[in-house]
């Protein structure tokens, strides 16, 4: 039986958000594939190592969160003030949300 097509993609969002949650170092592979509803074997099916993982799911939050926020608040022809207010009521909003979901912690992931 084949590997799942959304099994990678499951892997990077799984280990972007554990990343920001936790840290490199305190997430296990173990954990990640729990989150994503993989077997381990699927994980280095796809990627060599967790600092190969660890790469790509940085990769993987910078095109699906970072990129599009920067584009969205710093690309348009607003006047640069502009840029930069709706920008950070959008973070405030974002670490708003993050603390809600989280036990009253922020971290890093609302960061950028």
């Amino acid at each position: 039986m084949g590997r799942s097509s959304t099994s990678e993609q499951r892997l990077l969002t799984a280990a972007s958000d554990l990343l920001w949650e936790k840290s490199y170092h305190s997430v296990t592979v173990d954990e990640v594939c729990a989150r994503a509803g993989v077997k381990k074997g699927s994980l280095y099916y796809f990627f060599d190592s967790k600092s190969t993982l660890a790469l790509a799911a940085l990769q993987h939050f910078w095109e699906t969160v970072a990129k599009p926020a920067y584009e969205e608040h710093f690309f348009r022809a607003n006047p640069p003030l502009a840029r930069i207010i709706t920008f950070l009521d959008w973070l405030q909003g974002l670490q708003r949300q993050r603390f809600a979901t989280s036990e009253g912690c922020l971290d890093g992931h609302s960061l950028l």
